[in-house]
């Protein structure tokens, strides 16, 4: 009964017991067999709420630290300097993941960003940080953050969905090259 609790084992009726152990995997283990597409789905399945949540639990702090990152990731785009605007990008999702207040959705922020500095990501940063699509992106962030601060729960997701499915698209785009 004890290994059954702790999950070691399974009992099947009629067919037997089964070990049923699976180590946990590390943070590197999952950064490693996740590819950027499914990164990218995970994003759009949790940004749009996050959106949500961040209209409805902002405070006035929270929102000046996500400005100042929109005006870093418009800095970075006018250096054209890819590197720069990618930091800035992670940082400015888990500034709006911070605006929900709420922890699990920020620690699993950040889980996400440990993702995107893998490896597979710089090559994909290369062909797709164009300068244009550099552009693309900030006016959707400035989109959210304005949705965010009119308190616009429906427009910040709406935006947000807009901003992964070109993250999406461009992704596709950049395996093609």
């Amino acid at each position: 009964m004890w290994l059954e609790d702790q999950r070691l084992v399974e009992r099947r009726p009629g067919s037997g017991t089964y070990a049923s152990y699976e180590p946990e995997t590390s943070n590197q283990d999952i950064a490693e067999r996740t590819s950027p597409l499914e990164l990218i789905e995970v994003r759009a399945a949790i940004e749009p709420q996050m959106a949500r949540l961040a209209v409805l639990h902002a405070t006035a702090r929270d929102l000046d630290k996500v400005q100042s990152l929109l005006k870093e990731l418009q800095t970075a785009e006018q250096a054209l300097d890819a590197e720069r605007y990618s930091s800035a990008d992670e940082q400015f999702h888990l500034a709006v993941a911070t605006c929900t207040s709420n922890p699990l959705l920020v620690w699993l922020y950040k889980q996400i960003n440990i993702i995107r500095t893998h490896a597979q990501w710089a090559d994909m940063r290369k062909k797709i940080l164009t300068r244009e699509n550099m552009r693309i992106y900030n006016e959707q962030h400035a989109a959210i953050l304005r949705a965010i601060q009119m308190r616009d729960a429906a427009g910040a997701a709406d935006v947000m969905v807009q901003h992964m499915a070109k993250a999406r698209d461009d992704l596709i785009g950049a395996h093609s090259l």
